[in-house]
């Protein structure tokens, strides 16, 4: 992910913002029942990684198996492939067939829709949409990225596209123009509290060259994080300690599912940083996220 990424660290304040007022009254208004646990969500950004056949894949595993290997270590995917080009009917249904039960695909809405036609593309939408559904109960968050150059002015054309937008499929917005968080255009008011009057959301980036869409602002109790890391750099684990901090008090507030996306600069490093993350989550929790494990010689997952 090049969007927010730093060569230099130096005079980063890594440091988690307080929480948006939003936030806290956003989670008190539908708690979650207390007999249901926080629902963690754990993923990378694709599952076609060679280097991983071996070491989180079984020796020998050929690509057509990947989606099944990927979905015995993850338990969701911050789906990249959607982003380029819709998919067919028939795509979905092997992809649906490959993955184990449980999991969560978390497709990004087609550039062509985002990007290129501005949200103005009702009969793509639609199409994107009707294949979409074929993920049946695997179909996690959809991403929908709006390109550098969107900002709040354009706020109508993002109130337009959610006003259209199916209200059972879960729909968060990355905003990237630095003025949806600055306070300076009310278009950006509009359009957070349309989403919170939706039930849909934005995406959480916490990267080092934008602390400004690190904006601990939830319009619903789904939170939907990319966390961008540095190589293993000793930052990417206290920033981890923080937010598994974070993520108690959270939990104790009503949050009811948690999808954490876990970016790295080398693909072989996401496995073992997910890990980390799930032990510390599972530890503060008492939860059950998914723990990558190295596989052995013969195939089976290491317990250690």
């Amino acid at each position: 992910m090049k969007f927010g990424k730093l060569l230099d660290l130096n005079g980063v304040d890594w440091a988690l913002p307080a929480d948006h007022p939003r936030t806290g009254s956003v989670l008190a208004a539908s708690p979650r029942p207390a007999t249901q646990p926080l629902r963690i969500y754990l993923g990378a950004t694709g599952w076609s990684n060679k280097e991983w056949v071996g070491t989180w894949y079984p020796k020998g595993t050929k690509a057509a198996n990947y989606l099944k290997h990927y979905s015995r270590q993850f338990n969701t995917i911050e789906f990249n492939t959607t982003h380029y080009r819709i998919p067919s009917a028939d795509l979905v249904a092997r992809w649906y067939a490959g993955a184990q039960s449980g999991f969560r695909f978390c497709p990004k809405v087609p550039q062509q829709i985002s990007h290129r036609a501005r949200l103005k593309a009702e009969d793509a939408t639609i199409r994107f949409v009707e294949v979409l559904r074929g993920l049946g109960e695997k179909l996690g968050p959809i991403f929908l990225q709006l390109p550098d150059y969107h900002g709040p002015e354009q706020a109508q054309l993002v109130l337009d596209f959610l006003r259209d937008w199916p209200a059972d499929l879960g729909l968060y917005f990355e905003f990237r123009h630095p003025d949806w968080f600055n306070g300076s255009h009310p278009g950006a008011q509009r359009v957070f509290d349309a989403l919170e009057a939706a039930g849909q959301g934005m995406v959480v980036t916490d990267v080092g060259g934008r602390r400004d869409v690190l904006h601990m602002e939830l319009t619903n109790s789904i939170l939907v994080l990319r966390f961008v890391g540095n190589g293993l750099h000793p930052s990417d684990y206290t920033r981890t300690d923080e937010w598994v901090e974070r993520l108690q008090e959270w939990n104790e507030a009503g949050l009811r599912e948690a999808y954490l996306f876990l970016h790295q600069p080398e693909m072989e490093q996401v496995p073992e940083f997910t890990a980390y993350w799930a032990q510390a989550l599972n530890g503060a929790l008492g939860g059950a996220a998914p723990i990558p494990r190295k596989v052995l010689n013969g195939g089976q997952q290491s317990l250690f």
